[in-house]
């Protein structure tokens, strides 16, 4: 009967330091903040992340893709120093998360460029069922998510090679020919401009 043991959180992080649209060009309006890169997305869907900070602004705007329901959540959070979110969220979804100053004029607010990137929690990967040269994970499944990538390595400081591709809508892998101590990264990726970008992952010590 093979065990696992969780090593290890893969520290992917796809922030992106990008602009998604462009609402205003004049001067007067507040520069893009930039996402920092010491964000959490707990396994309960706990989030925490900061950008930094606008000077002159009057507050900042959030806003959440949820790919799983396909719906758009929007939050004002008034101050100028007010650079941080911390909440819940779900944790079996990718998130696009952008982040944009505005200065208020006259009782109208004014809107400066959005950026941001996508946010996900960890899958808890569990051990379905074992034998003794194979090993079957299950993982609840990551909506917006566009696949997963399995990696395979026999050395824990390696990131190993790609032994197998899976959807986006999986939620196992039996891995095969286990033969002596593996580390295995099951490794979802989010598709943006016909790039593959790897999400957050934990590490397993198959033995």
């Amino acid at each position: 009967m093979r065990k696992i043991k969780k090593l290890f959180a893969g520290v992917v992080l796809f922030m992106l330091a990008m602009a998604f649209s462009v609402t205003a060009s004049a001067a007067s309006y507040p520069d893009a903040p930039y996402m920092k890169d010491n964000y959490v997305f707990s396994d309960s869907g706990y989030v925490r992340f900061e950008w930094t900070k606008i000077s002159k602004a009057n507050g900042y705007r959030l806003k959440f893709l949820d790919y799983s329901k396909k719906k758009v959540t929007t939050k004002n959070l008034p101050g100028n120093g007010n650079t941080y979110y911390s909440g819940y969220l779900n944790p079996n979804a990718v998130y696009r998360v952008s982040v944009c100053a505005y200065k208020v004029k006259n009782g109208k607010k004014y809107y400066g460029n959005e950026r941001g990137g996508w946010i996900a929690a960890k899958r808890v990967n569990k051990t379905a069922a074992s034998g003794r040269n194979w090993i079957t994970f299950k993982w609840n499944r990551l909506y917006g998510a566009n696949g997963y990538y399995v990696y395979r390595s026999y050395s824990q400081n390696s990131a190993g090679r790609v032994w197998k591709r899976l959807s986006g809508t999986a939620t196992s892998v039996r891995i095969t020919g286990v033969t002596k101590k593996e580390y295995v990264r099951i490794v979802p990726y989010k598709t943006v401009n016909g790039k593959n970008y790897g999400l957050p992952y934990y590490t397993h010590m198959i033995y």
